[in-house]
């Protein structure tokens, strides 16, 4: 399952676009997927010597 169409947005003036979710917080499947993507989609930190 996909996400859908986000709304991306500064969390404050000047900062960095984010995606916006605060409309969809009590969706816990919807949380789910994003999380779930999102953690396919970040790469594993590197390791420290």
């Amino acid at each position: 399952m996909r996400i859908g169409k986000v709304i991306e947005a500064p969390a404050y003036p000047g900062a960095k676009v984010s995606f916006l979710i605060d409309v969809r917080l009590e969706d816990r499947e919807w949380i789910s997927d994003l999380i779930r993507i999102t953690d396919e989609e970040v790469p594993e930190p590197k390791v420290k010597r």
